[in-house]
């Protein structure tokens, strides 16, 4: 059997076709947005990943991270690479939504990179590619490198930086939400605050649309050699 590192505490270690990703009966917020939440095909139970399984091989998919303040395109980038390039889209705002409903707390902006990365491990392990959609600001840009390169993940960060007229106009038209336009200067001043490499992640998507930007970055983000560990 191949190893994968996912375990049901009922049935034990599993494989990838016994691990289910999607739950559609689990409504979301932003029609958007899967329901992703693993579980066990045999029992429908909560199933974890563990990276540390003994036999556990090289990730079979790799990870495209897309960051850039809201109303910037990440959901909707992220939807079309799910439905039209099989990506497993992992959103930032999930994890909080997730925890709130479950456990009925709140989960810090920060806490939810760590929770977001520890599950494309996971899932990249079921040899699926992972598109992750969340706001990286520059701070934490290398800790997402250093995450994925020190487990061997092979991976593309890009942060989606349109002209800010181009950015309020999306705001105002989006389907899933508005967000005051305070947010949206204060996200985008911090990512062009960022040093050179910060900067050189980014990509204007502004005369494009959703479906252009998604195939390109597809496209790119298969080329990226794994990186050494």
């Amino acid at each position: 059997m191949h190893i994968t590192g996912w375990t049901c505490p009922y049935c034990g270690p599993l494989t990838g076709e016994q691990v289910s990703l999607y739950h559609p009966e689990r409504a979301f917020f932003n029609t958007m947005v899967r329901t992703l939440d693993p579980t066990c095909c045999r029992c429908n139970a909560p199933v974890s990943f563990d990276a540390a399984t003994d036999g556990l091989g090289d990730p079979g998919g790799h990870v495209l991270v897309i960051s850039g303040t809201c109303a910037s395109g990440k959901t909707t980038i992220s939807d079309v690479l799910a439905q039209q390039y099989g990506f497993v889209q992992l959103d930032g705002d999930w994890p909080p939504s997730k925890r709130k409903a479950e456990k009925g707390t709140s989960i810090g902006f920060n806490e939810a990179h760590n929770e977001l990365l520890a599950l494309a491990e996971g899932i990249v392990h079921l040899s699926h590619d992972v598109v992750i959609a969340h706001v990286v600001l520059p701070e934490w840009v290398p800790h997402y490198e250093r995450y994925l390169v020190e487990r061997g993940i092979s991976h593309r960060i890009v942060i989606l930086m349109p002209r800010m007229d181009v950015i309020l106009d999306r705001n105002e038209t989006r389907e899933c939400w508005w967000t005051e336009r305070g947010i949206i200067e204060r996200f985008h001043d911090a990512l062009l605050a960022g040093d050179g490499h910060v900067q050189g992640l980014f990509y204007d998507n502004g005369e494009e649309t959703a479906e252009e930007t998604a195939n390109r970055l597809a496209t790119l983000s298969a080329t990226v050699p794994s990186p050494a560990t």
